[in-house]
């Protein structure tokens, strides 16, 4: 396991990540190499403090470097489905 206290302390003190920082740190939880607490622990700062655009670009090239790709194999495809967090009720 690899311990993300190195990132969480700045993330407590206010202070926010590089880009490469909050992609590294998502790459090491994708690869299941951070406790379950600190990930939580991570997620809790992230929320209190709030994203940064470098920060939120790091996070998601990480999810679209862990990201699988769907080949279907068939003729052109259209996603009809929402993303469920629509206000229309």
């Amino acid at each position: 396991m690899v311990s993300i206290v190195e990132y969480l302390e700045p993330l407590l003190g206010g202070r926010d990540l590089s880009m490469e920082q909050a992609g590294g740190l998502l790459d090491a939880v994708f690869a299941g190499e951070v406790p379950e607490a600190q990930v939580a622990a991570f997620l809790t700062a992230m929320r209190v403090k709030g994203a940064t655009a470098a920060e939120l670009a790091g996070l998601a090239g990480s999810l679209r470097r862990h990201a699988v790709r769907v080949e279907p194999g068939v003729g052109p495809l259209v996603d009809t489905c929402g993303t469920g967090g629509g206000t229309i009720k």
